[in-house]
């Protein structure tokens, strides 16, 4: 499982499972681009959770809250905010990198802040 909440983008992939998106403020910027799902279920007026296999997700300005369980994941996040990767400890969680570290497989737990920078 990785909740993100931040302000900036979020471009996301996984091979199986399901991204929970809520919108707490409705109309206020663009809303979320999601392909590939197979399905999606809106749970409540403010939430729409999206799954199936090979899907893509796209939140682009403003601020968002996002989380992500299944296989297969792997994430580009830009701005600031907080992450939580919560990987099931089987390898097959997906991968991360922070701040063009080289990428590495999803910790079984591990929490960070996230923050723009100036070159």
């Amino acid at each position: 499982m990785i909740p993100v909440s931040a302000c900036g983008a979020v471009n996301g992939r996984f091979v199986r499972g399901k991204v929970i998106i809520p919108d707490p403020v409705d109309g206020a910027g663009p809303g979320p681009i999601v392909s590939g799902d197979d399905w999606q279920q809106d749970r409540d007026e403010h939430t729409t959770v999206y799954g199936g296999t090979r899907v893509r997700f796209r939140l682009i300005g403003g601020a968002f809250k996002i989380r992500v369980i299944g296989t297969g994941v792997n994430l580009s996040v830009v701005g600031r905010g907080q992450v939580i990767l919560n990987g099931a400890g089987t390898g097959e969680d997906g991968t991360y990198s922070v701040n063009g570290a080289p990428s590495a497989d999803v910790p079984d737990y591990s929490q960070f802040a996230l923050s723009a920078s100036s070159p």
